[in-house]
């Protein structure tokens, strides 16, 4: 996955299944937070407003 990929997806799926192996527990755990208040403040349309940096 290109960060040009990872930045246009709206699915966390094939994000977690590209982490798999390469982050550590703690890293996945903060994914996960970082998802669930995504989808707590607005839902996945807020993912495509998120400024890339």
């Amino acid at each position: 996955m290109t960060e040009a990929e990872w930045l246009a997806c709206n699915d966390p799926k094939p994000m977690l299944a590209f982490l798999r192996g390469r982050a550590t527990d703690r890293k996945l755990r903060l994914f996960s937070v970082a998802i669930g208040k995504l989808l707590a403040h607005g839902g996945a349309s807020k993912m495509r407003k998120l400024p890339s940096t």
